[in-house]
This record gives C-alpha cells, structure tokens and sequence, in this order.
C-alpha cells in the first residue's frame, strides 16, 4: 500500500511540474516584445491554383502561414 502511495506522489509531482512548463512556454511565448515579430518558418499552404502538365498555370501563388513555429 505504500508503494502505491508513492508512486500516485511521483505522479502527481510530475503532472504538476509538466503544467509548471507548459504555462511558463506560454508565458514567455506571449512577451509583448515578440508580439509582432514576423513568422520565419511555419506551416504553410497556397493556392487555390491551376495545375496544366506539372506546372502552375494560375491562381494565387502567396503563402498562407497556418501556424508559426519558434
């Protein structure tokens, strides 16, 4: 019963450290200085566009940034 009791301890200190992270990434991803910073890599998409024989024959080549990564 014991050993029961301290693995749940372990447990529960390691959930409470891995929120402890979390919200401090947070916290620091929201500085205001890096509020407005310019995305530099991310996930992106374009189009809708044309494809004829592999190439691009129109549409809107401009990438859309879904999310930006650090």
């Amino acid at each position: 019963m014991r050993h029961v009791k301290q693995a749940r301890g372990t447990a529960l200190a390691a959930f409470a450290i891995a929120v402890s992270v979390v919200v401090l990434l947070g916290l620091v991803a929201a500085r205001p200085g890096r509020a407005h910073q310019r995305c530099t890599h991310g996930v992106s998409s374009i189009g809708p566009v044309l494809i004829k024989d592999g190439k691009i024959v129109g549409g809107d080549t401009t990438p859309h940034t879904e999310a930006c990564l650090p």
